[in-house]
């Protein structure tokens, strides 16, 4: 959840927490409270077409991925998970970011059919 005017309040089984402009969280079943700096133009580029990441653990931009991408696309090594990631990505054309993040980071892609890929 990213605030990027004004103030939102999250209401959740876990509690509340208020979001102002250019903050953010991320919460699932469990509300963490952690909430951090939001920098507007990199989080609101999907309206635009882009997914854009800075120092983004690879595992949450696999995520972002996935979002767009028929199939599924998994981690081959959990060590992988953490590494950082910066970049600007097509919506429109996931399969390019995966090869881009393979070639930049020197990590193998294995297609399968049905749409799996495994990076890493």
């Amino acid at each position: 959840m990213t605030c990027l005017r004004g103030s939102v309040r999250i209401e959740h089984p876990q509690g509340r927490l208020q979001l102002q402009a250019g903050q953010q969280t991320v919460y699932d079943e469990r509300l963490s409270g952690v909430v951090a700096e939001a920098v507007a133009a990199e989080v609101s580029a999907w309206t635009e077409g882009m997914l854009v990441f800075r120092r983004a653990p690879l595992r949450e931009v696999v995520a972002e991925i996935n979002r767009y991408r028929r199939g599924k696309v998994l981690l081959g090594e959990s060590a992988l998970a953490r590494a950082p990631v910066s970049g600007r990505f097509r919506i429109d054309d996931p399969d390019a970011a995966l090869e881009q993040l393979g070639q930049t980071m020197s990590l193998g892609l294995r297609r399968f059919p049905g749409g799996i890929a495994v990076l890493g």
